[in-house]
């Protein structure tokens, strides 16, 4: 009989510490007031978080010697005139290798046109 009381002593000691540490964990997860945190930083609704600052602000861009590229999708080509950037000119260099070292075209072969895919 005495483990049998002793057992159910610490079960109620044990159910009311959960219960103390509960409602202590509840009590202080709530959401506190922040109170008076912001006022005066509005004016009819709008923030109003400091005071304006303004400067100007100079960026240019560089233009690049060349840039090595195998297999491209798409380049760039032509110009273009924006009124903030300003003007830009794109534009790519080829080689074309022909399919032999020496290929023989005969002895009265004029080119009329090229068709590059």
């Amino acid at each position: 009989m005495n483990r049998f009381w002793l057992k159910r002593t610490l079960n109620k000691t044990l159910l009311g510490l959960l219960v103390l540490v509960g409602l202590a964990l509840l009590s202080s997860s709530c959401e506190k007031s922040n109170g008076e945190i912001g006022a005066g930083k509005f004016i009819e609704d709008r923030p109003e978080l400091g005071e304006k600052l303004s400067f100007n602000v100079v960026s240019y861009t560089t233009n690049w010697d060349s840039i090595t590229t195998k297999n491209p999708v798409s380049v760039a080509l032509g110009n273009l005139n924006d009124p903030i950037f300003g003007k830009l000119n794109a534009a790519f260099t080829t080689r074309l290798l022909l399919s032999k070292l020496s290929p023989d075209f005969g002895d009265s072969t004029v080119c009329d046109s090229v068709k590059v895919r």
